[in-house]
């Protein structure tokens, strides 16, 4: 990387701000970062910094090299909608974010993506046949409810479709074979909620099996590997089946595959700090999986389907092709630190308040109220949510400092001083401004990874399933599962999952319907039901009518309780903000709706009786403290029952540290 050039000044955080004054003279950029988290939290700043600027997010795969599983439909689409934009904005000013893994693994050629695409619009005479067609050959999911990216459904004069890089599916109405109505519908509630004009349907994989692709791939299967008239995989392929993990033969399904930046020409390129070493660590990975492939191969120790590995410079770029890609384009490479003879940024690190938290002498805030009055640049005070910047502005307003709030960076260098939320770890400092982050001020903030819910235990994956497991249908109740195998229905071959019943009567299930299967758990001793019996169906109606008594005895003893009355509490004004803000997570959704329903209860003047229910290590007991807090300080002592003598010890520890500083 000898062509490239240096700037120095770009401390972590201050990178998109450096980005934003380089599309002054560069209307295309192209930011390559080390990793995937880099990546996310340098998108979340991109949108703040640059409110007005499209921002592009080409992933890399979440698998390793050579895998047998599949990337992520999500990832995929995402990919997939990102080079086909490209193609449409050649001449428009945007930044790509990419990582080192996603540029060194090529891509389909853009003749593959114009191909592959269908524009429809509202009033369009087109046959939903030749739509359903597309889908197939695109890779669509045909399902009975669409839920996820690259599912469609048809039923009757309706066709649902989610397309790739949309966030919700549409729904089609078609009068014969024009499209009567086109509206955009949740998937959860399966209402309508807005109407569309027009809608472009993309691929959801890299690949598609059309006879032409299929062709492609036998004859270059052929000529890399011997002894493939035995290979199971390369016969489902010929087959025209999709198999687990075909994605990681792309380059067999394409006449060429090429490097990302063919889709950007002229593109000026901007490199993260220890790109190097990055790219360097990703390529020498590859080449060891690519070794362990051939030597389980040779040595025959394959686990199920053989897998034969294509050679990496089909499918990778290496080091000598990222350097002469550099010599060739305006690339620039970031450094936090202030180097001679390089161009500065001007960015440099902030103010750190770790002395005063540590010597205890005077407040925190007390000291950051001074640091904004005496201080002549604009000073800007970012936390990662609304509520921590809401408790930021109660906190310096009981200090005579009044914050503003800003919704993006560049209103908050007007309203200075202000306060932003965002995702910033580390402050930095320009001549201009200082920008302070609630990491700053308090400490570490650790943010935890938030789960997605979900309404069932739905299989979806078969990899999560082994012979002998106990499997739910919705319609016959408890069975045993007992393997995939391949049904020919109507002249076409089919995998179906088969489940074993009492008796040993079986159903197949079709591989796209497996989502009406849900585990059981791990009691082996269950009995099984009977395939198309009453037991099932009659022990449902049994629970729902248990439940419903159940409902009403909770009806009754809540509403008794509705009728007493006790003091409120109410939250001490700036103490209990003060006290929230050394909280040193950031708090989940779902945690902090929990504390606002408690803090409402205390202030309700009614006995609160409320069971708080959550995964190991996401906050419930920060919850029980700032209930004990608000009590407290109300002049109420508060007693704290676990089942354990040592759990005992560590929450007498935790309450000393967490209350350390307060008058309890």
């Amino acid at each position: 990387m000898s062509n490239i050039k240096k700037i120095s000044g770009v401390p972590n955080g201050f990178e998109p701000i450096f980005l934003r004054r380089l599309l002054r003279q560069n209307k295309r950029l192209m930011y390559v970062v080390t990793n995937e988290t880099k990546l996310a939290l340098t998108a979340d700043l991109m949108r703040i910094i640059l409110p007005d600027i499209p921002v592009l997010i080409f992933p890399a795969w979440d698998t390793v090299p050579y895998d047998r599983s599949a990337p992520s439909s999500k990832i995929v689409g995402q990919r997939i909608d990102t080079l086909i934009r490209l193609l449409d904005t050649q001449d428009e000013t945007f930044v790509l974010l990419t990582t080192v893994s996603a540029l060194l693994q090529m891509v389909p050629p853009p003749s593959f993506f114009k191909g592959n695409t269908l524009s429809i619009q509202m009033r369009q005479k087109i046959s939903p046949d030749f739509i359903k067609s597309f889908l197939m050959k695109s890779n669509y999911r045909l399902t009975d409810i669409v839920m996820d990216s690259g599912e469609f459904a048809i039923r009757g004069g309706l066709m649902d479709i989610f397309p790739v890089g949309l966030p919700q599916p549409i729904r089609m109405d078609f009068f014969g074979d024009q499209i009567d109505s086109m509206k955009i519908f949740d998937p959860l509630t399966q209402r309508t909620t807005q109407n569309l004009d027009k809608v472009v349907l993309k691929p959801t994989s890299e690949l598609t099996l059309t006879p032409d692709s299929i062709s492609l791939f036998r004859s270059r299967y052929r000529d890399l590997f011997e002894g493939y008239a035995d290979d199971g995989f390369y016969e489902s392929v010929s087959n025209g089946r999709y198999c687990q993990g075909l994605e990681h033969f792309l380059p067999l399904f394409h006449q060429n595959l090429v490097p990302l930046w063919d889709y950007l020409p002229g593109v000026s390129v901007v490199f993260d700090f220890k790109i190097s070493d990055a790219v360097q660590s990703r390529c020498e990975q590859i080449q060891e999986y690519y070794a362990a492939r051939k030597q389980a191969l040779s040595a025959g120790t394959n686990l199920g389907t053989v897998y034969r590995p294509i050679p990496p410079e089909l499918f990778f770029i290496d080091e000598k092709q990222i350097d002469k890609f550099i010599s060739s384009s305006n690339s620039f490479l970031l450094s936090p630190f202030v180097e001679p003879e390089t161009a500065d940024a001007g960015g440099r690190p902030g103010h750190d308040f770790v002395d005063t938290r540590i010597q205890k002498k005077q407040d925190v805030f007390d000291t950051l109220a001074d640091f904004i009055r005496s201080e002549k640049r604009k000073v800007i005070l970012t936390a990662g949510s609304d509520g921590a910047c809401q408790r930021l502005s109660g906190l310096l307003r009981d200090r005579h400092i009044s914050l503003k709030e800003a919704t993006d960076f560049i209103s908050a260098l007007k309203k200075s001083p202000a306060v932003l939320t965002a995702p910033f770890e580390k402050g930095f400092s320009t001549k201009e401004f200082i920008l302070i982050t609630e990491t700053d001020i308090l400490g570490e903030r650790i943010i935890r990874p938030v789960k997605k819910h979900k309404t069932k235990d739905f299989i979806t994956d078969l990899t999560t399933l082994n012979n002998g497991d106990l499997v739910v249908h919705q319609t016959h109740g408890i069975g045993r599962f007992n393997g995939l195998i391949q049904l020919q229905i109507a002249g076409a071959i089919h995998d179906c999952l088969c489940v074993v019943y009492e008796g040993g009567d079986k159903l197949f299930i079709p591989v796209e319907n497996m989502d009406i299967l849900s585990r059981y758990g791990q009691n082996e001793t269950v009995p099984l039901d009977k395939l198309g019996g009453s037991a099932f169906a009659t022990r449902k109606e049994r629970v729902k009518k248990d439940l419903f008594k159940m409902a009403e005895k909770l009806i009754s003893i809540a509403s008794n309780r509705a009728l007493n009355k006790t003091e409120r509490i109410l939250p001490p004004h700036g103490l209990y903000q003060e006290f929230c803000a050394h909280f040193p997570y950031t708090e989940t959704e779902d945690q902090t709706r929990t504390i606002h329903e408690i803090e409402n209860d205390l202030a309700l003047g009614k006995p609160m009786d409320r069971l708080v229910c959550g995964d190991v290590g996401f906050g419930k007991t920060e919850v029980a403290m700032r209930a004990a807090f608000l009590a407290v300080m109300a002049g109420y002592q508060v007693a704290v029952i676990v089942p354990t003598t040592l759990l005992a010890r560590q929450h007498v520890q935790n309450f000393i540290e967490r209350f350390q500083g307060f008058p309890i």
